[in-house]
Formats: C-alpha cells, structure tokens, sequence
C-alpha cells in the first residue's frame, strides 16, 4: 500500500480532484452545486493524490424553537477501491472533529438502514441516534381542486418573508431541522439534491395573505412518489385545502403522496385520518458532540446552575467540563455514553428520568440542582422535512 495517508482538512486548490473523487463513487455534482452547498472537507491523501474524503456542509441546526447551534452534515464518505478497510474513513472523522472544533458544536449525518454497513460506521465513530422518521404514504390519492395556487418551487425564495412567520408559527417549539433564516429557501433551491424543474410550491389564500404553504417533489429519491418536502399551515382549514390539492396534483400524475414524520410531527394524526399508512421508517439523524462545553452554555443561558455549578463529564473516551465558575457551590460528575451524550446536548433525552433508572449516572447532587440541570436540559419535539436534505 506504500506510505500512509495523511488525513486533514481539504485545500481550496485540492476541489477539482476530491470532486473527481467523490463523483466516482456517488453520483455527480458540479462544482457551482459544491460551491453553493457551503462545504468544506475531511480528505486523505498520499503525496499529490486524494484516496478519500468527507464533505462536511455547514448549517445552523434548530435543537428547539429557542436554541440552535453551529453545525456540519457529513455526507458522501468515499474512499478509493484500493485503500478501503484500512480504517481510513474512521480517521477523516476524528480528524474533522479536530479540525471544525473551531468553528461548530456538532458532527450531523442522515442516515438510512440501521442494519446497513454505513449506519454501523456512524455508531463506530461515536454518532448517537437523535431522530427517526416513519414515511407516511398515501397509495391512491384523491383530492380535488381547491383554491391553492401552484407554482415553481423557486418562487420561494421571492416569498421568503411571508413563508417564515408561518413556519415558526407552526414549529417555534420544535428542533431537529436546518434553522430557517434569511436565504434559506434560495439555499435549497440551489442545492444539487433533488434538484429537478418539476418541484412545486403550493401556496393558500390569495394576493400577500398567505395562509399556508407546502412544497412538493414528484421525484423523491429516498421517499418517493410525490414527496410533501415542505408544510407550514397555522389552522387545520389551510391544511386540509393543501393536501386536497397536493393529492389531486398527485393523482392525475398516477403518483403516490409521501411524507417524512413521525409521532412527534403535528401533521401526522391528520395524515393517518385521511388514510396514509406508515410504509418504512427512515431516515436517521445521528450526531457526535464536538464542544459540548459551547453546547451547554447555550442551553443553560438565563439558568443560574452554570455560574454555580462545577459541572464535569465522563464518558468511556473522554472527560471534559461542562461548567467550571470561579467559586463553585457544588461539583457534580455525570458519567454517561457517547451516544447518551448526545441525546442530552441535542433536547433529546430527559435527565432525571435517565438518572433514575440508571441509564445515566452521577456523582451525589442536591435535588435541587438536580431539577435546575434537568430544566437546562429539558427535551424539545423534533419534526424533519424534505428540504433539510438539500
């Protein structure tokens, strides 16, 4: 095999080649879509050649409606034929978590197949399990005509500013989604993911009164059929007008209506009643805590317990402070799984209930404080939508 392979973040001179790369393996993207997905690398390389990499997208990540956090998703892990098994996609890993330590909070990856060779090297490497999703389909779609207006998903970005208030009217109190802000939709229009001309935005009401809005794609890769990608309608009349439209939309182009959500999703309950059927449950959002320390901060803004609190973690990879004040009260050390961790960072593990039974442990803490951590690490709802994978 020769020399090893020196792993470290990708050059800007080195994009041609770790496209060249990546291309081989996956399917195509261009280098304008590279550009405008705001990526970076993890890369391998012997000498001038590249034989593997891991492109990293930068996001701000939703954990509730009040906290987000700077984040990257990683996708595509490549490595050439003729390096592979030599543990070098577990290496651009740790060297990514090294060097965006920086500059995010948090390694994110979708995945699919629990069961699958790639879902196992995302559990190797220290990624904890924060979301699944169930695929609600509508097999024979009716629908009918109703006062909905259609048009090019494009025309999302010109309304961005009548769109948000309705997504955060709906979702102010969820995490578990790319945090929607200024230049998000141009972003997803953009992206190289799904990208196609048939993609539609369905908009209720009339003129600047938007009551509702969704965004369909009758050529879904992971979910197929005509995937509702995007949904945000403040009162159950909007809602209705909008998935009679998409699935009359659906019908008379002989497709089946799919959605990604699951229990938590406010809209799931209605699908169920109008007859879709949960038909497989992926995709995953896994993640590895990068700063938990930066994490924590966050979550515990406007709580006293972190300018009080000596706050220590331990897991079977590392120690590391949470919170550490000049003059602490009391000094508690929670000990606990990586996958556990991140639970607990991302609004998705209740710590007193994991305290009690157990899962987690820690060193004796006054009930108090006890209760102070657990409002700090309260657990937050989370939804997922077909744009976040752009």
């Amino acid at each position: 095999m020769g020399a090893p392979c020196q792993v470290s973040e990708l050059r800007p001179a080195d994009t041609a080649q770790m496209l060249k790369l990546r291309n081989s393996i996956f399917g195509h993207i261009s280098r304008d879509h590279w550009d405008a997905m705001d990526c970076t690398a993890a890369v391998a390389r012997r000498g001038k050649k590249l034989y593997g990499a891991v492109p990293l997208q930068r996001r701000t990540f939703a954990l509730d409606g009040s906290c987000s956090i700077p984040v990257v998703f990683e996708n595509a892990v490549g490595v050439s034929k003729e390096v592979r098994s030599a543990g070098l996609g577990t290496a651009m890993i740790e060297a990514a978590d090294r060097f965006m330590a920086d500059r995010v909070d948090a390694l994110f990856v979708y995945r699919t197949g629990e069961r699958s060779d790639g879902y196992r090297f995302y559990r190797k490497t220290h990624h904890g399990d924060l979301y699944f999703a169930d695929t609600l389909t509508l097999a024979r779609p009716r629908g009918r005509r109703r006062g909905v207006q259609v048009v090019d998903w494009a025309e999302s970005a010109a309304l961005e500013k009548r769109l948000l208030p309705l997504f955060r009217k709906c979702y102010g109190r969820f995490g578990g989604y790319w945090q929607r802000s200024a230049g998000f939709y141009q972003q997803i229009v953009n992206s190289h993911v799904y990208k196609n001309d048939e993609c539609r935005l369905f908009l209720a009401g009339a003129g600047s009164r938007i009551s509702g809005y969704a965004i369909t794609n009758p050529r879904s890769m992971i979910w197929g059929g005509m995937c509702i990608y995007d949904f945000a309608a403040p009162t159950d009349a909007t809602r209705t007008a909008l998935l009679e439209m998409i699935e009359y939309t659906a019908r008379r182009a002989g497709l089946p209506v799919t959605m990604p959500c699951n229990r938590e999703h406010p809209l799931t309950a209605k699908l169920l009643d109008r007859g879709y059927v949960v038909s497989n449950h992926s995709p995953y959002i896994m993640a590895r805590i990068v700063r938990p320390d930066r994490i924590f901060a966050r979550l515990a803004r406007g709580s006293t317990v972190a300018r009080r609190l000596r706050l220590e973690v331990q897991t079977p990879h590392r120690d590391f402070v949470l919170s550490s004040p000049r003059r602490p009260a009391a000094t508690v050390r929670l000990l606990l799984k990586e996958s556990q961790l991140s639970r607990l960072m991302c609004r998705r593990m209740h710590l007193r209930t994991a305290l009690q039974t157990n899962l987690i442990r820690s060193t004796p803490m006054e009930p108090r404080v006890e209760l102070a951590l657990d409002r700090v690490f309260r657990p937050a709802p989370w939804v997922t939508f077909g744009v976040d994978y752009a």
